[in-house]
């Protein structure tokens, strides 16, 4: 059996933190990522199976940014484990061999938010600025929700949409510490998604 211990994005999203465990006897024996847009694409994954020791039960590492070809940790990820754990066809659990945790930094949709909140003409509220307002909002909210529940192919369609509306900020503040103090991302900590 996996167990997700803690997959956490760190204060500065420059890496994923992972500590994970499985029963005394069994080993680690693969990691694969994807990034939201290529979820369960088997041809967009990212193997990063070269990060595992494979000398005892428990696995803990970082995967850099430059890891998934990024600047900087921010979206959704998911993130697959698989042990050499032989699963006997009679056990009530199936495919304890295989866990998948999910990990996300959503500042950059929070930083959308507040650019065209702040881009606001109020008198002129009525030819659609609030209106994109209220749908990125909207549609941030209805994220964090199909993260926290583990509706992720609903997560992935949402992301898309965020995508489309946020576009990339030129002039964007240093996220560094306020991912982690202000609670903007999700992390897997004792095999539940959890706010961080």
């Amino acid at each position: 059996m996996i167990n997700l211990n803690s997959i956490t994005i760190d204060q500065f999203s420059s890496k994923i933190d992972v500590d994970v465990s499985t029963d005394v006897g069994n080993l680690f024996t693969k990691v694969l990522l994807w990034k939201s847009k290529d979820f369960k694409k088997s041809s967009k994954v990212i193997d990063l199976s070269q990060l595992l020791q494979k000398t005892n039960n428990i696995e803990s590492f970082a995967i850099s940014a430059q890891d998934i070809e990024m600047k900087n940790v921010t979206g959704l990820f998911f993130i697959e484990f698989f042990t050499d754990e032989v699963i006997v066809p009679e056990d009530c659990v199936k495919n304890s061999n295989v866990s998948l945790a999910v990990v996300a930094n959503l500042l950059p949709y929070k930083e959308c938010v507040l650019s065209k909140t702040l881009s606001l003409d109020i008198k002129g509220c009525g030819t659609g600025g609030c209106e994109s307002v209220t749908l990125i909002s909207t549609l941030l909210s209805t994220l964090q929700t199909t993260i926290k529940y583990g509706f992720y192919e609903e997560a992935v369609k949402i992301i898309e949409s965020l995508d489309e509306l946020c576009t990339d900020c030129d002039n964007c503040p240093d996220y560094k510490n306020t991912l982690l103090i202000n609670e903007e991302g999700f992390g897997t900590v004792n095999n539940a998604i959890i706010l961080i």
